[in-house]
C-alpha cells in the first residue's frame, strides 16, 4: 500500500518509465498530483482532502477510485484509465472533470457530484443510486454512454454534452431534469413520473409512467408497455395523448459519391432503397424505412437496440454479405452467416450478438444491421461488434479513407484508449518518399484520433504525406479497458489517392449502366481498378477472390494508360448497387440495371 499525505507531485516526468504501485493508494491531503503511474488495487481519495484538489495525469487504476473528500473545483482526471469510480462524500458535492483522452468504466454516485467530461473523454455508465438523499444535485455535462437513475427526488442538471441512453426507474419518482440548449438525450425512458424542462433535444421517450411533462417536445414519443396507449404527457404546460406529442424529424440523407480505399468505408448512416427515393414514415406507401441503431459500437454479449420508423425484418450480417437482396439475407441466416428478427414501427427492438459465437466475423469487426419493409425497400448502418475477452491484436485491420485531404485508419479486434503516460502527437510516425526514416506525425503534419476500437490518422494535407510513404504506430501506445497494450506495427508502403474520373454515362458522381454495357473512364495514376458490389469490403486479396467468384471485374492500368481512356465490362453481373475503384484511390458509385 502507498500512501501520500503532502501537497506535492508524485510519480515520473512525463515520458519516463510509468511507476507501478501494488496494492491500494491512499491520498489524504489536498493539493496532490500523482502522474504516470499504474494502480494495480484500489486509490481512495480521502476525507481528509476536505475542499481542495487532487489532480490524476496518465494514471491507470485497475481497481476502484473510491472519492470521500474533495471540493466543488476538486478531482481532476487527465489521458487517465478508471474502471470503477465511487462518489460517496458525507458533506457536499464533488466537481470531477475528465479530459483528454480518459476513460472510465463507470461511476457510481451516492452523493452529489458534478461530473464534467471533456471532448475526447469516454464516460460508458453513470449510476444515480437510491444512496443520493431526496432532493439531491447531480451536474452532467459531456458524452456519456448510460445513465441510470435510482434517486428519488433527483435534480439532475444536463447544460450540455450528449447521453445515448437515459433511464428513470419506477424508483425515482419526482425526478427533474433540466437541459441545456447545447444538451442531448438520444433514448431517454421514463418509468416514474418526472418533469423535463429546458431547451435540450431529446431524441426519444419513452413514456412508462403518468404524470409525465416536458418544456420542449422530444422528437419521437413512445407509449411503452407500463401504461395505457392513451396516457397523457404535458408540453409546455398543455395536456396531450403522448402518442400525438411527437415532433418530427427528417431522415438522414446519403451522399451519392464517397472515395474509396483498401475497405469500404462505414460508420454513418445509409438509409438505402431506390438510388435517390427520399424516406417516408408510411409503411404502406412503399417508401423506404428509416432506421437507428443506438450505439455504433458494442461487445459480443451486448444488444444491439435499433428502431424503425415502419414494420420491418431486420438482419444483423457480416459485412460481406450482400445487404441489398433480401433472399440473400435470408439464406446467410439459413447457413448460420446472420441473424434475424422482426421488429414493429416505432419499438425499441435488438440483435443479442451472443448468439453471434458461431459466425465469421468480418476483419474489420464491422456488421451490417439492415432492415427491409414490406415493399422490399431497405435502409442499413453498420455496426462494430468486439469480443471484449480476446487479447489484442498484433496485426489492426488498415483502412485507407478518401476525402479532401485522405484519412487513414488502424482498427483492432478491442475498444482502445490511449495509454497513460502517452501523447496523440508521439504514438504515430510516418516515413514518405521511400524513405526508411520516420519522423512524429506531430500537430505540423496533422492529427490523430482515438475513437472505440479505431486510431485514425488526419494529414493535413497532400503535401505532408508524399507520393509513397508508411505509417509506425510505436509499441504501448494505447491499451483496453483491461489495461493490454499494443505491439509496433508497421503499415508498410502506401500511395496518395488515384482519381477516377467517368467519360461515359454521365457525370463522376454516379451513374446508371444497363448490363451488357462498358463503362469508360480515366485515371491519375497507375493501378488497378475493380467494377465491384458496394456491400464487399476487406483486403485486395478478398477483392481479387470476388472477381474469380464472378462478383465484379477489374482492369490493370499500366503506366502507358493514365490519363487515357480505359473501358470495363459489365458482361455477367447481377444489378445492384456498385463502386468503380482504383485500389488506393477514390470511387464512382454505379448502379447496374437490366
Amino acid at each position: 500500500m502507498a500512501w501520500y499525505g503532502e501537497a506535492g507531485v508524485y510519480g515520473p516526468d512525463q515520458g519516463e518509465e510509468v511507476l507501478k504501485q501494488e496494492g491500494n493508494v491512499i491520498i489524504s491531503a489536498p493539493g496532490i498530483t500523482l502522474r504516470n503511474m499504474e494502480i494495480a488495487g484500489d486509490l481512495i481519495i480521502g476525507e481528509n482532502v476536505g475542499e481542495g484538489d487532487v489532480d490524476l495525469d496518465h494514471v491507470a487504476v485497475h481497481g476502484t477510485v473510491k472519492v470521500y473528500g474533495g471540493g466543488e473545483n476538486s478531482i481532476h482526471v487527465n489521458n487517465s484509465v478508471l474502471v470503477n469510480v465511487i462518489v460517496n462524500k458525507n458533506d457536499g458535492s464533488v466537481r470531477l472533470v475528465a479530459k483528454g483522452s480518459t476513460s472510465i468504466q463507470e461511476v457510481t454516485v451516492n452523493t452529489g457530484v458534478n461530473l464534467e467530461a471533456e471532448k475526447g473523454v469516454t464516460v460508458n455508465k453513470v449510476a444515480l443510486t437510491n444512496e443520493l438523499p431526496a432532493d439531491s444535485k447531480v451536474r452532467l455535462s459531456g458524452y456519456i454512454n448510460t445513465v441510470n437513475v435510482e434517486a428519488y427526488s433527483l435534480s439532475l442538471d444536463i447544460p450540455e454534452g450528449s447521453i445515448e441512453n437515459l433511464n428513470i426507474s419506477a424508483e425515482a419518482a419526482g425526478t427533474t431534469i433540466d437541459t441545456g440548449k447545447e444538451a442531448s438525450i438520444l433514448q431517454l425512458v421514463l418509468n416514474a413520473v418526472a418533469k423535463i424542462t429546458g431547451l435540450g433535444t431529446i431524441e426519444t421517450a419513452t413514456v412508462n409512467s403518468p404524470g409525465v411533462s416536458f418544456d420542449k417536445a422530444p422528437a419521437q414519443i413512445k407509449v411503452g408497455d407500463k401504461v395505457a396507449d392513451d396516457v397523457t404527457v404535458q408540453i409546455g404546460g398543455k395536456e396531450l395523448k403522448a402518442t400525438e406529442a411527437s415532433t418530427p424529424s427528417s431522415a438522414p440523407s446519403n451522399p451519392s459519391n464517397t472515395p474509396a480505399g483498401s475497405v469500404s468505408s462505414g460508420g454513418s448512416n445509409n438509409n438505402g432503397g431506390n438510388p435517390g427515393s427520399g424516406g417516408g414514415t408510411n409503411p404502406d406507401t412503399g417508401t423506404r424505412p428509416v432506421l437507428s441503431i443506438e450505439r455504433g459500437a458494442v461487445s459480443v454479449g451486448e444488444a444491439v437496440y435499433f428502431t424503425s420508423n415502419q414494420d420491418v425484418t431486420a438482419f444483423l450480417l457480416s459485412r460481406s454479405i450482400s445487404y441489398w437482396d433480401q433472399k440473400t439475407a435470408e439464406l446467410a441466416v439459413e447457413s448460420g452467416d446472420g441473424l434475424t428478427v422482426n421488429a414493429k414501427a416505432g419499438e425499441r427492438a435488438y440483435f443479442d450478438t451472443f448468439l453471434l459465437q458461431n459466425v465469421s466475423f468480418p476483419s474489420n469487426y464491422e456488421f451490417t444491421l439492415v432492415i427491409y419493409n414490406k415493399a422490399g425497400k431497405f435502409a442499413k448502418q453498420f455496426v462494430v461488434i468486439l469480443d471484449e475477452t480476446e487479447v489484442i491484436t498484433k496485426y489492426p485491420v488498415i483502412r485507407h479513407s478518401g476525402g479532401d485531404p485522405e484519412f487513414f485508419s488502424l482498427i483492432y479486434n478491442r475498444l482502445i484508449q490511449l495509454a497513460p503516460g502517452k501523447t496523440t502527437e508521439e504514438i504515430i510516425q510516418i516515413a514518405k518518399d521511400g524513405s526508411d526514416e520516420y519522423q512524429p506525425f506531430d500537430a505540423s503534419k496533422g492529427n490523430v484520433e482515438i475513437s472505440n476500437n479505431s486510431i485514425c490518422i488526419r494529414p493535413l494535407s497532400f503535401d505532408v504525406l508524399g507520393k509513397t510513404f508508411k505509417f509506425k504506430l510505436v509499441e504501448n501506445a494505447v491499451v483496453t479497458t483491461d489495461l493490454q497494450s499494443n505491439d509496433e506495427f508497421d503499415t508498410g508502403i502506401m500511395k496518395w489517392f488515384t482519381k477516377i474520373s467517368l467519360i461515359s454515362h454521365g457525370s463522376s458522381s454516379g451513374a446508371t449502366v444497363k448490363i451488357g454495357e462498358e463503362v469508360e473512364f480515366s485515371v491519375s495514376d497507375e493501378g488497378i481498378v475493380y467494377l465491384i458490389p458496394n456491400f464487399i469490403s476487406g483486403s485486395q486479396e478478398n477483392f481479387d477472390e470476388k472477381v474469380e467468384e464472378g462478383y465484379g471485374k477489374k482492369v490493370e492500368i499500366s503506366t502507358d494508360m493514365v490519363g487515357t481512356s480505359v473501358k470495363i465490362s459489365t458482361d455477367g453481373l447481377s444489378p445492384g448497387l456498385y463502386n468503380l475503384m482504383v485500389w488506393g484511390g477514390y470511387s464512382v458509385s454505379l448502379t447496374l440495371v437490366e
